[in-house]
């Protein structure tokens, strides 16, 4: 009898302070599945570990989560939040991962359905709360995670591959500032539009996933129209942001030190 193992990503989000009855998942143990091993002689896998296939994507994924989703659906069990990213970088690798494993004999199940979502909470009651409660937070992935179930809703990190963090809050004199990560200026837009919702989630509805810029100052002065929307509608909590630094290239990414003034 081996080690319940299984590979799943780790994440920062702005999770609400309280939930509806249920038996939580605290914050540290949150996370994507990948891939479920079940009972697994983690001696066996260690020897495979720094064969793993790499992640395509050379910084971690990000988004927000849009929905509650109760599985299963017909005598829910668990209550999760659903997950829209804005690239396809982890479904991608989580089909590559299954693959690598099924092939090295440490997966049975030979269909894969992801499902992107993250499980808060066992034994959900009163459906109804949970549906009033609900807003959408942002997301950033940390780490790729080799986890081992303890019981109880607790799990233990046994091996780890960090990712390049897409947003880091830094401190600024006054004001909000961010070290902003992205694989080309899109990304780096709507990086830097998450920031702004992780300072304030009320910022999401007004998150652009489409639009095209072509330079910082596009990026900055389309950052500013959100803020405006935003202001009109709702009121921000963000005067502007500013005008300041420019983009560099750090290990094929672009870095932009945003500054926010509040």
């Amino acid at each position: 009898m081996g080690d319940r193992l299984f590979f799943g990503v780790s994440l920062q989000a702005s999770w609400p302070e309280k939930f509806p009855k249920v038996r939580i998942l605290e914050e540290n143990e949150r996370h994507f599945t990948l891939a479920f091993l079940g009972d697994c002689d983690f001696s066996k896998l260690e020897k495979e570990l720094q064969s793993i296939p790499e992640c395509s994507f050379a910084i971690g994924c990000a988004g927000v989560f849009d929905k509650l989703i109760f599985l299963p659906k017909k005598s829910p069990r668990v209550v999760c939040y659903h997950a829209r990213f804005f690239t396809d970088g982890i479904e991608e690798y989580q089909k590559k991962l299954f693959s690598y494993l099924q092939e090295k004999g440490f997966l049975k199940e030979q269909d894969n359905h992801f499902l992107p979502h993250v499980t808060v909470g066992r034994k959900p009651e009163a459906f109804s709360e949970w549906k009033e409660m609900f807003f959408s937070i942002p997301f950033l992935t940390k780490e790729l995670c080799l986890y081992k179930s303890l019981g109880n809703l607790k799990y233990e990190v046994v091996w780890k591959r960090p990712f390049t963090l897409a947003i880091e809050e830094i401190s600024h004199t006054a004001d909000i500032a961010f070290i902003i990560r992205g694989s080309d200026l899109k990304t780096l837009f709507f990086h830097a539009q998450l920031a702004l919702c992780f300072a304030d989630v009320s910022m999401i509805p007004y998150i652009d996933w489409e639009k095209e810029v072509f330079s910082l100052d596009d990026i900055v002065i389309e950052l500013n129209h959100m803020i405006a929307r935003a202001d009109c509608e709702i009121g921000s909590s963000f005067k502007a942001v500013s005008f300041h630094g420019k983009i560099k290239e750090e290990k094929k990414l672009l870095v932009w030190e945003m500054v926010v003034d509040v």
